[in-house]
């Protein structure tokens, strides 16, 4: 007999929408009912009192936990660290990111990650950002990794990535036509990012079945009025998910106000955090350098951005005062929106039937939030 749990007196937010009941019912690590049968017996009941209950946040770029740098350390140790930031900032759900770096790092964070998804259900994958990006375009990548792809290395990734690389941000006018149609062929996702890729470019990309782009905005050819370049194009492609880092400095609200009324329901959040809980001032060894300013943000040296320092739940109240949206709207904007823009929206990010049971707790005043994982093993 399954172990039927009850979440009760909880109001349960979904869909964009503010749901009529106040209670589900998890078994075996999913939801088997919105409401509750009130004559049944459960073996464990949680009394919310109150507070709100959200499908688990989705954060897609993720790249170390309070003190450890998965680029740096790419082992278990960090992506246990991470595991636990991202849980007690209300984000049961991430893809760890590995910024540029050498294949044979690659690999070793291909081998952690594999090893990780066999016990740890909160890690859905890895994020590779990199290194077979545009220079032009590096951000706070490292210079000396960055290259283009050559045949043989992308096959050997490929086969040994399987199951654990889900993205890679690519600029596709560093890669030949043969290279692309690979990624395209193997399952891995594509997100253009990192850039200075033309509006045409991007645009034959978006018609080939890539629908989504790294961070809208930073890293990629800016829009003008005779070169829309790749913002343009993932402005006006109806199928492509814009994340939009919502920190106040990597993108103006006013910037984002206008991703949104283009973008509505492929407008989604992610935090491209450096680490979370703005307990590192700094960050320094080979081929990063990264400050915490006063507002609350990393920059390398040379004052380029280097990474956010937010949390999901600050990117949903971002999105409630940058873009006038309300809480639900936000909400959506990083759950089901999300699992919808990585192709896992038929078990994350709603509360529903068949869903996975790792959720968000927020305050009745958003004041705080927490995560409340019941995933099974």
């Amino acid at each position: 007999m399954a172990n039927r749990i009850l979440i009760k007196n909880a109001r349960l937010i979904s869909d964009g929408q503010e749901l009529s009941a106040s209670s589900l019912v998890v078994a075996n690590g999913h939801i088997c009912s919105v409401g509750a049968d009130k004559t049944a017996e459960y073996e464990q009941v949680i009394d919310l009192e109150g507070h709100i209950l959200i499908p688990g946040l989705i954060d897609i770029q993720i790249n170390g936990g309070y003190t450890r740098y998965f680029s740096l350390t790419p082992d278990a140790e960090t992506i246990a660290e991470v595991t636990e930031a991202c849980l007690e900032h209300a984000t049961p759900y991430f893809y760890i990111t590995l910024i540029s770096s050498p294949v044979q790092t690659i690999f070793t964070a291909i081998d952690a990650v594999r090893a990780a998804m066999q016990t740890n259900p909160h890690i859905l994958g890895m994020h590779l950002e990199g290194p077979f990006l545009n220079p032009i375009r590096k951000g706070a990548h490292n210079a000396q990794v960055i290259c283009s792809p050559t045949l043989d290395t992308l096959r050997e990734l490929i086969e040994y990535g399987r199951g654990v690389i889900r993205m890679i941000t690519l600029a596709p006018e560093m890669w030949s036509p043969e290279a692309i149609d690979l990624i395209l062929e193997s399952g891995i996702q594509i997100s253009l990012g990192h850039s200075e890729a033309t509006y045409e470019e991007a645009m034959a990309l978006f018609d080939r079945g890539v629908h989504i782009v790294t961070h809208l905005y930073n890293a990629m050819s800016a829009f003008t009025h005779r070169s829309p370049g790749l913002v343009g194009a993932s402005l006006e492609h109806p199928e492509v998910y814009t994340p939009v880092i919502l920190d106040g400095r990597h993108c103006h609200p006013a910037a984002a106000r206008l991703a949104y009324k283009l973008k509505g329901e492929q407008f989604i959040l992610l935090t491209d955090a450096a680490v979370l809980g703005r307990r590192m001032k700094e960050m320094a060894w080979e081929g990063l350098h990264a400050m915490l300013t006063p507002e609350g943000y990393y920059v390398n040296p040379n004052g380029n951005l280097a990474g956010s320092a937010i949390s999901m739940p600050e990117a949903v109240n971002n999105a409630m005062s940058y873009l006038g949206v309300t809480f639900a709207e936000a909400v959506d904007m990083g759950t089901r929106r999300v699992a919808r823009a990585i192709g896992m929206q038929d078990k994350l990010g709603r509360l529903a039937e068949g869903y996975q049971a790792a959720f968000s707790v927020f305050a009745p005043d958003l004041s705080s939030s927490h995560s409340l994982s019941l995933l099974s093993q």
